[in-house]
């Protein structure tokens, strides 16, 4: 019987392959939904005016996160230079896979600026804790003011808030009790000999890191992470509002809002390729779906944003050449 290490890759390739064909079935599904023409309106359906401020707008989010990760860093970095990194992250999830992306973030920083693979994890992990609490206040706006409208998308709501409330128990427990804490949990685990599952060792090594930082520098970095991560949050509800006009789509913007909360933590499922293809596809389609739009044209204008998303990524890429000539002007 081969060993764990000797079946590792061979697990990844599988799973590698299994979430492209997913991601395959439930575009072309997604496809089948709509017709030629409602495809080939899409660009008669374009507003100039949205789409400027579209991209506005998402240059925005990605100018915030630099200044997230920047400020957890220690501001150590310049933030010209984060910028480099965080563009590059954000293209590499959105074209290939979100873990990539991490790894790239990850990588770089301690490469290319010298910050240590543990402050690098740490800074990152303090950010998205930061973003779960942030979204959960959203959600939880949001679900109240349309989640009643569908019972069964409100369940999901709940359940999903009770979920992040759980997670961010852990990593505060984790920040308070310290090694105490990481050693109960340990023997839980253990017991329940779930501790070889890849999932279950990147969350254990991520609450480690936390363990390990002092108490009051993170607390402090946490107050810093939510406050961009409240800004991050905002921006994105106002993009993703302003990516449905940009098709001359007019949906209430607390739909759109609660849809969107909802699409964030769905995002973060570790089953996407391609930033998500397929099967961002396929919820916005039940979601608004289950708000009266038509699935015909939910599917048309989903997939518009799909090349709107890449298109934007594309845009803010090119600013990598000009981020790379000043770097270089600027010598050692």
């Amino acid at each position: 019987m081969p060993s764990l290490a000797e079946r590792s890759p061979r697990a990844a390739l599988l799973w590698n392959v299994f979430k492209t064909l997913l991601a395959l079935g439930l575009i072309g599904f997604v496809v089948s939904k709509t017709d030629s023409t409602q495809l080939a309106a899409l660009r008669q359906r374009i507003s100039l005016p949205w789409l400027l401020l579209d991209l506005a707008l998402f240059t925005g989010l990605t100018l915030i996160k630099t200044g997230q990760y920047r400020a957890l860093t220690g501001r150590e970095v310049p933030y010209r230079r984060v910028l480099n990194i965080v563009i590059l992250q954000n293209a590499i999830s959105n074209f290939v896979a979100s873990s990539a992306g991490i790894a790239s973030y990850l990588t770089l920083m301690k490469a290319e600026e010298g910050v240590k693979l543990r402050t690098g994890a740490a800074s990152f992990l303090i950010a998205k804790m930061g973003d779960l609490l942030a979204l959960s206040l959203f959600l939880a706006a949001t679900t109240a003011m349309a989640g009643s409208h569908v019972p069964v998308l409100r369940a999901v709501a709940i359940l999903l808030l009770l979920s992040i409330a759980l997670a961010l128990a852990i990593c505060l427990l984790a920040i308070l009790l310290r090694q105490r804490f990481i050693a109960l949990l340990l023997g839980v685990l253990e017991r329940f000999h779930v501790m070889h599952l890849p999932v279950i060792q990147k969350g254990m090594a991520a609450l480690q890191s936390l363990a390990d930082q002092e108490q009051g520098s993170i607390f402090r970095s946490l107050r810093v992470g939510t406050a961009y991560s409240l800004a991050y949050m905002a921006v994105t509800f106002a993009w993703s509002y302003c990516n449905l006009r940009v098709f001359s789509l007019v949906i209430s913007w607390k739909i759109v809002g609660f849809v969107n909360a909802l699409m964030q933590l769905i995002s973060w499922v570790p089953i996407q390729v391609f930033g998500g293809l397929g099967i961002t596809e396929t919820t916005l389609v039940y979601m608004f779906g289950s708000f009266g739009v038509q699935q015909s044209e939910m599917a048309a204008v989903s997939i518009g944003l799909r090349l709107l998303q890449y298109f934007s990524n594309l845009v803010v890429l090119t600013y990598l050449p000009f981020g790379g000539l000043r770097r270089g002007n600027e010598g050692p």
